[in-house]
């Protein structure tokens, strides 16, 4: 299995730069999910291995929402099911209005910094270490459309599938308006989850992709259950990681929460995700861990600083002597290093 760790920091903190201003924004449109997500029933069993879930125990508390780490398999379940009534309310209802609006801006500054290297990172693996020359993806829960624009760029066959209407009318826009791109705008709606899958299960790709979309299903098992029915050889995906920043939100509770709250109702960890190549039979061939704690720690750092009345001369110095880009990236490459991280890519295969 080839492996891989770390990605720059510098391009992904200026996208990022807009969560110290909007914090208290963002925080409050947050709070208000998981009031929603809290007032839903509660969760039995591990999303992950259906193992049943202790009576009244509670592992960490934040933000109003209760969680539990799973006994059998490690996963961080949140105490609460995520519905169908949910899941409307955050991706399709005016709860959610706020949802898309991250994908309409710097979009081809996103491409590029984003999702440029997440498609160099699959022609890589599958180029160099598999010896595969050509290959088809198709691209499930492909939101604004990214991840298939920059494989479009490296001239890899590409099709995007969403239940967002709103998500795919950007896609499609931004596919009319770039120039790396020909032909009719590769990207599908389904109408909710159970057609999503039955798209994964009726799959001819050579690949196909879910970054950052297992997490946000109400039946991510599924999507590994389609998988093995498709015709596809390969699954390229990625879910966010019960890591440091988890505890970092937790102590910072003013600081808006990037990896554990809203969409993101439960957490994957390096055993739980064990736990589902050895029940489905997946053959690992790559990981890719990296991730932001770092970044959410100089972030939660200069908010609250802020809060606490930081100069500007201050949050200078932190910025420019203590807390640098270097020192960042240096840290976040400890942890990545040591499976701590906040994020991890896989490729696997059928066995």
């Amino acid at each position: 299995m080839f492996k891989k760790y770390s990605k720059p920091l510098r391009e992904i903190a200026n996208i990022k730069s807009s969560f110290i201003e909007e914090n208290d924004s963002m925080l409050n449109n947050l709070l208000k999910i998981n009031k929603n997500y809290a007032e839903q029933i509660y969760r039995k069993e591990c999303k992950v291995c259906t193992n049943p879930l202790k009576n009244n125990c509670i592992d960490i508390s934040k933000h109003g929402v209760d969680y539990q780490i799973c006994d059998e398999c490690g996963h961080l379940n949140g105490t609460k099911l995520d519905t169908k009534k949910f899941c409307e309310y955050l991706y399709k209802d005016s709860g959610g209005s706020n949802y898309s609006g991250n994908y309409r801006s710097n979009y081809k500054f996103r491409v590029k910094n984003i999702y440029r290297p997440k498609a160099d990172y699959l022609l890589e693996i599958l180029n160099k270490k598999l010896n595969i020359k050509s290959f088809s993806v198709n691209d499930f829960g492909c939101g604004g459309g990214h991840f298939v624009h920059a494989l479009g760029q490296l001239g890899v066959s590409a099709k995007g599938f969403d239940i967002s209407e709103d998500l795919i009318k950007i896609a499609r826009t931004a596919w009319k308006d770039s120039k790396h791109t020909i032909g009719t705008a590769p990207f599908f709606i389904v109408k909710e989850e159970s057609e999503l899958v039955q798209e994964i299960k009726t799959s001819n790709s050579d690949v196909i992709s879910l970054l950052g979309v297992i997490e946000h299903l109400r039946f991510p098992n599924k999507v590994f259950d389609g998988f093995l029915l498709s015709n596809s050889k390969y699954m390229y995906f990625s879910v966010p990681l019960f890591s440091l920043s988890v505890y970092l939100e937790n102590v910072f509770p003013q600081i808006f929460p990037r990896q554990l709250s809203g969409g993101h109702t439960h957490l994957y960890t390096h055993q739980s995700i064990n736990h589902i190549c050895n029940k489905y039979n997946l053959k690992e061939i790559s990981k890719w861990i990296f991730g932001t704690d770092s970044m959410d720690l100089k972030r939660s750092l200069l908010v609250q600083g802020i809060k606490n009345s930081m100069s500007d001369n201050a949050k200078k110095f932190l910025n420019e002597e203590i807390f640098t880009t270097k020192v960042m990236e240096e840290i976040q490459e400890v942890l990545d290093r040591n499976h701590s991280a906040s994020e991890i890519h896989m490729i696997v295969s059928k066995e």
